[in-house]
């Protein structure tokens, strides 16, 4: 089996998981980064690894570039002028851009190649053509190279290579504009939205609508964290207190928790974060319960590594898992 590296955002932890199996058994062999390597904070919130091979890390307290050998902070004073210090998300588009959301400043994209940096933050006299929120969640790309923003008032549209921005909001309402989560169909030509209210949405990026699709997470309001499209196109929500639903073609929906009987039973019902590998397994992200692996075929869930943990992270065995980031090869130490 190839070799893979698997890197998990873990609350006051970074952990490096490098995978592979052998037999039946499988190992793993970690390595802790933390701010006596020179991370800038011990929260730890996105992780990305760029085109250069860079790797990217969003903290509650800057952000932070690794090569590989060391640390490179980025804070609002300095050579990178973040706007703000509590990074949300970074996401690199299909241009080499990097965008970093915030939770207070807005979003900032940074062109590593010309060397040119923009912040685009909430304009209280153009707000119609300006993001609709400095509190950013989530990130995501179309298929025609646009970017989506899903924000705490409501869903910001970049055109691109333009940086012209579109704003929509599902309601009048401010409290029903919170948006944590996306995913961009490109089959169906929609975002999926998912909502602090538990709401769920298509919207038509044609017809400029927020379409409703209850799914059951609106009756007990339970927050859309995380969506996910599998490669059986099904639609995955990670939820913030009844675990994952799947959303099948056939409009079937399936709900794994810690109530499920059987052998497919969750060990935590907040989900943060999904990823399905390469043989079809789910990974999730849960706050609480370590990671878990979904096997679709047996419908058999498994939370190895969170004994794993337990070993080499005593401090931290509360299995809070924020982000699941994998990378198909060992990551490059960038010049």
């Amino acid at each position: 089996m190839t070799k893979k590296n698997i890197h998990i955002l873990i609350l006051l932890l970074i952990s490096a998981i490098s995978y592979a199996q052998t037999s039946e058994d499988d190992k793993y062999v970690f390595e802790k980064l933390t701010i006596n390597d020179g991370l800038s904070n011990n929260t730890v919130g996105a992780i990305l690894k760029d085109h250069y091979g860079f790797m990217w890390f969003g903290t509650y307290d800057g952000l932070n570039r690794y090569n590989g050998y060391e640390f490179e902070v980025f804070r609002p004073k300095g050579e990178l002028p973040i706007s703000d210090n509590f990074i949300t998300y970074l996401y690199e588009d299909s241009r080499n851009l990097l965008w970093i959301g915030t939770r207070q400043g807005g979003v900032n994209v940074y062109d590593q190649e010309n060397m040119k940096y923009y912040v685009f933050m909430k304009e209280q006299n153009n707000k119609k053509q300006s993001i609709s929120s400095n509190y950013i969640y989530q990130i995501t790309e179309d298929e025609e190279g646009n970017i989506w923003l899903a924000t705490q008032n409501g869903l910001s549209k970049c055109n691109m290579p333009d940086f012209k921005f579109e704003t929509y909001f599902i309601s009048k309402k401010k409290e029903e504009n919170a948006i944590w989560s996306l995913a961009n169909d490109s089959d169906k030509k929609i975002i999926w939205i998912g909502c602090k209210d538990g709401k769920v949405f298509k919207f038509n990026k044609k017809e400029k609508k927020f379409i409703p699709r209850f799914i059951g997470t609106e009756k007990e309001k339970y927050p859309i964290l995380d969506i996910y499209i599998n490669r059986k196109k099904e639609i995955l929500f990670g939820t913030e207190g009844n675990g994952l639903y799947i959303l099948n073609p056939k409009n079937e929906i399936k709900i794994y928790n810690t109530t499920t009987k059987g052998t497919a039973q969750l060990k935590h019902d907040v989900v943060r974060d999904l990823y399905e590998t390469t043989d079809g397994k789910l990974w999730i992200a849960t706050d609480g319960g370590g990671l878990n692996i979904l096997e679709p075929e047996n419908n058999k869930i498994t939370s190895t590594i969170s004994l794993v943990f337990l070993k080499w992270f005593p401090h931290y065995a509360d299995g809070r898992i924020f982000h699941i980031y994998v990378s198909v090869a060992v990551p490059s130490r960038a010049a």
